[in-house]
């Protein structure tokens, strides 16, 4: 945090209006300015030891401590199941195709609100859409109870759609330049959370759904940059309205676990892990691109941080299949989650989630608060390794996830990382076999897979002295 104090009404040979409208700030005489602050950490351990120095700093230091190092649901979201056509009958379809499945929360995303069948309208107009829901909301969650589950909801706070009762009443509420109209991206503007009266419009809308529901989760959106930002001060103030929103929010319903999201991590600052303890990670979840998306997150965000969810195949996005094995792998690497109809899926698919949602929960304690070690770079080779290893070395959970298939592959030996060099490790997928650490660390050890994509999760133990 720098705090600068000015002497001076103007910096020479710049007029005020122009340093504003470019990002300055023009200073009255004895007039101080707070900088945002920044975080910087030192390792002497190169850019692993650096991404375990994040990692403790924002867990220990960022996050609040309602939520540091405990436990994530396992959550089902509805989007790309249904986007934005469905009804109740739909949604009590999708709930009950989830139960049995180990999933802890239902999550209902974009599409609930106004009168929102695209993307082009409503955002603001924070009710019920009884057209969709003419019940409201208390027929879902009470399916979502008699099965076993929790209710989460979808809310884009800072977002204002054109085709919007809001913005027909209050188009002074979108952000602009002065002097012109504001810029149109996504079929939105971005509301000015500079302005004290936006905010608590929004809080307001926000709390009435959130005070009226048994709701335990919020997915909460941003999907567009700022474009209509006049000046710097204006930037900063926009931000601390967001905090103050989120900071609201919180206090009100400190028991609402909130997921941040922004079009893919935009929302990514480490100042809002205090108010969202996870975010989702990329709009993106193809497994295999996921991997590169994950990795570079890594480099300063601890995996509890990270929400990854499993989706189906052909994959929305990019239109490739993987394994769902492999999904299952890259999404465990963080708070899990699944991004498909299970009521559409076949039991062969049905055992596989359940198998990874129960393996999940117990290998979470691990991979949600151990030290992290990147062991093989997606970019470098399309090979995806990442290993969580306990602070004392007793256990790792390694995740290797291979590129394209070739013909005679070279051989390929995983190093493992923050073992105890002197001790003896069993791994549960080599049949219980016993290493020692250094022969992990050093020698390695070779992965199993084979196919386009193929992965494979070892489970890495400390055995008692004496052990086989």
């Amino acid at each position: 945090m720098l705090t600068l104090t000015c002497c001076r009404r103007r910096i020479a040979g710049a007029r005020a209006a122009d340093a504003e409208l470019y990002g300055g700030v023009t200073l009255a005489p004895r007039e101080s300015f707070v900088t945002p602050e920044a975080v910087c950490v030192y390792s002497d351990c190169g850019i692993g030891g650096m991404s375990r120095k994040f990692h403790a700093l924002y867990r220990k230091h960022l996050i609040n401590p309602r939520f540091a190092d405990k436990p994530r649901p396992v959550v089902i979201n509805s989007w790309e199941s249904m986007y934005f056509d469905f009804d109740e009958q739909k949604l009590k379809s999708f709930i009950v195709g989830a139960a049995g499945l180990g999933i802890d929360t239902v999550v209902l995303d974009d599409g609930w609100f106004g009168r929102r069948d695209r993307d082009d309208s409503s955002l603001g107009d924070w009710t019920v859409d009884a057209r969709k829901l003419p019940d409201g909301l208390k027929p879902v969650i009470d399916c979502c109870k008699a099965n076993g589950m929790k209710f989460g909801i979808w809310f884009e706070p800072e977002a204002i759609s054109p085709d919007s009762e809001l913005y027909r009443a209050h188009p002074e509420f979108a952000l602009a330049t002065r002097g012109r109209t504001g810029v149109q991206m996504r079929n939105q503007f971005v509301l000015d959370f500079s302005r004290k009266d936006v905010v608590d419009f929004i809080y307001e809308a926000m709390r009435k759904i959130l005070s009226e529901y048994d709701i335990s989760y919020v997915k909460w959106d941003m999907n567009r940059p700022l474009s209509d930002v006049d000046d710097a001060k204006k930037y900063i103030g926009y931000v601390k309205g967001v905090y103050s929103l989120y900071e609201r929010i919180t206090a009100t319903f400190p028991h609402i676990l909130i997921e941040g999201c922004c079009s893919g991590g935009g929302r990514f600052d480490p100042a809002i892990l205090y108010y969202s303890p996870m975010i989702w990670s990329s709009d993106d979840s193809d497994a295999h691109e996921r991997t590169k998306i994950q990795y570079g997150l890594s480099l300063c965000y601890p995996q509890q941080t990270l929400s990854n969810h499993v989706s189906v195949c052909p994959n929305h996005q990019t239109g490739r299949h993987t394994p769902l094995a492999t999904r299952g792998a890259v999404a465990s690497l963080g708070c899990l989650g699944y991004e498909l109809n299970a009521a559409s899926l076949g039991a062969d698919e049905r055992a596989q989630i359940k198998a990874q949602a129960e393996a999940y929960k117990v290998d979470a304690p691990l991979i949600l608060t151990g030290e992290l070690y990147r062991l093989s770079s997606p970019f470098e080779d399309g090979a995806f390794c990442e290993q969580v290893t306990a602070a004392d070395g007793s256990a790792a959970y390694v995740v290797y996830v291979g590129g394209l298939g070739q013909c005679n592959m070279p051989v390929r030996k995983l190093r493992l990382c923050g073992l105890d060099a002197d001790a003896r490790y069993s791994i549960a997928e080599r049949d219980g076999a016993v290493y020692g650490g250094a022969e992990l660390m050093y020698g390695g050890i070779r992965p199993k897979i084979s196919g386009d994509f193929g992965a494979e999760i070892l489970h890495i133990t400390r055995v008692a002295d004496g052990g086989a």
